[in-house]
């Protein structure tokens, strides 16, 4: 279920943007216990830039998906790839779900790092949201945590996903030149961004 504010740690404050990188999922996912309910499995890597995304066949609890694995749920829209990828995955895996996706988001935003060693518990289960589920409600959203990176990204998604709570929130913002400037970046969203794609489809002797 959507929640309804954007804070909620155990000491009452937000949690910090941005709380994995692509990197430290793959970590996390492969030093884990071998009855872990999300798995990698091997030899099914088709693509792996920078740390930013990778494509690769997982194992949630005993169902096999085709994913990808982002830092962000809005870096979907950042690397275009709903225009291209949604036939090819199955689920997103993301450090932070700050958007809404036509697809299944597999979160690990609501699990807090060890604080003794910085690293986040083995045995902590992430967060699955069903396609247009939201972290937060994006009606409920206040003007405050609207302006931010995370609620700017989160009504983005929501645009996106042609929710109807999403047009009634961007209705409800004061200012026309916003309302314009957030409907404009929905629309440049259409297009393909420049530069070379994230590699989707897997082809024969090409798995890593």
């Amino acid at each position: 279920m959507t929640q309804t504010s954007p804070t909620g740690t155990s000491e009452g404050r937000p949690r910090r943007y941005r709380l994995y990188s692509v990197g430290e999922l793959l970590t996390l996912i492969l030093e884990a216990p071998a009855d872990y309910l999300l798995r990698l499995i091997p030899y099914t890597l088709v693509h792996r830039r920078a740390e930013q995304a990778v494509r690769v066949d997982v194992l949630w609890r005993e169902q096999r998906y085709q994913a990808l694995i982002l830092s962000r749920s809005s870096d979907w829209y950042r690397f275009s790839l709903h225009l291209y990828a949604e036939r090819e995955i199955e689920l997103v895996i993301v450090g932070t779900h700050d958007s809404c996706l036509l697809l299944p988001v597999l979160s690990f935003d609501n699990l807090l790092p060890d604080s003794r060693h910085g690293v986040m518990s083995a045995s902590a289960i992430p967060t699955l949201f069903a396609p247009r589920q939201t972290r937060w409600s994006i009606q409920d959203l206040s003007d405050a945590f609207r302006k931010t990176e995370y609620g700017h990204t989160m009504l983005i998604g929501g645009l996106m996903c042609k929710l109807p709570e999403a047009y009634q929130r961007l209705a409800q913002i004061p200012s026309r030149v916003t309302r314009l400037r957030i409907t404009a970046e929905v629309q440049r969203l259409q297009h393909r961004r420049r530069g070379r794609p994230v590699k989707i489809r897997v082809e024969q002797g090409q798995q890593a």
